[in-house]
């Protein structure tokens, strides 16, 4: 029931064509892989409480008239939509042992979806809370099985819908939060850059004046040789 996030395809996408700005996962790709972990770990749990429902015999006896699917892409199927039967007193009976048999998928659902975002639990609280409306009005015979089934169909459809938002908001806000922190990781780097420049300047200038005073004094230190000579009458003198 929990959506995948689609800013991890769109931050890769981002990155293959301006290449990573600096070393390092940026928060929020750590954030998208933490949430990626947390799904497979809830959609492991969900199929094995699933598979233990699937066991009981409360499950086979509903088998075929209770609509039970939370995904949207699930349709209903046309034997249940054709069913305007409403439940026997046995069937009521079974309907509360699978309850309570769910009870542990729907702890496992929320959980996981608090552990990812607190918008998801509202979601999630929601779906359940019609749900249970709609099996309130199914064990008390007052809807059929098909009626149970258009129900939980527009319940699941509502629900997706507002999980989409949610996976929308949280999307952009990771994708803005990696934006963000690249360009600030691009300041920080090119101001970097500037001061170990500005370092090297101030270095190569020292070492001018360093040679420059070292040219001086030995200039002032070496032995002149001068050399005089008679060219007819003028005398001559080099310095060397």
């Amino acid at each position: 029931m929990l959506r995948s996030s689609l800013a991890a395809v769109m931050i890769a996408g981002a990155l293959a064509i301006t290449g990573c700005a600096e070393t390092g996962p940026t928060a929020a790709q750590i954030e998208i892989q933490r949430e990626q972990e947390l799904l497979a770990q809830y959609r492991t749990a969900n199929i094995a409480c699933a598979e233990n429902i699937s066991q009981s015999a409360s499950w086979r006896a509903l088998s075929g008239k209770l609509y039970t699917s939370g995904q949207v892409t699930v349709p209903v199927p046309l034997a249940i939509l054709a069913n305007d039967n409403k439940p026997t007193p046995q069937e009521v009976e079974y309907l509360f042992d699978w309850v309570s048999l769910d009870a542990k998928c729907r702890q496992v659902a929320i959980e996981a979806s608090g552990r990812i975002s607190p918008a998801y639990v509202g979601v999630l609280a929601t779906y359940y809370a019609n749900r249970d409306e709609n099996l309130l009005r199914l064990v008390k015979r007052d809807i059929s099985w098909a009626d149970f089934a258009r129900a939980s169909s527009y319940n699941n459809q509502q629900t997706d819908a507002a999980q989409r938002q949610v996976r929308a908001q949280l999307d952009a806000e990771l994708i803005n939060a990696h934006s963000v922190e690249l360009q600030q990781r691009q300041e920080e780097a090119a101001a970097t850059r500037q001061a170990a420049a500005s370092a090297l300047a101030q270095l190569a200038y020292q070492q001018q004046l360093l040679n420059a005073q070292r040219a001086a004094r030995v200039a002032a230190n070496r032995i002149v040789t001068t050399n005089c000579f008679y060219l007819g009458t003028m005398l001559q003198c080099t310095s060397y």
